[in-house]
């Protein structure tokens, strides 16, 4: 997606504006900081 260069919001907006293309976001690796921001979203704590 030509719109979604790395953030998770920049993604967000990209799927906003063609939520068809969401196919080719699956096969790109996440942001930065996701797996922080699951864990944190699970009730996970990072020691």
């Amino acid at each position: 997606m030509d719109g979604a260069k790395g953030s998770a919001l920049e993604w967000a907006l990209a799927l906003l504006h063609a939520p068809g293309k969401r196919h080719a976001l699956r096969q790109k690796p996440l942001p930065s900081g996701m797996d922080r921001l699951l864990g944190i979203a699970a009730g996970a704590r990072r020691r």
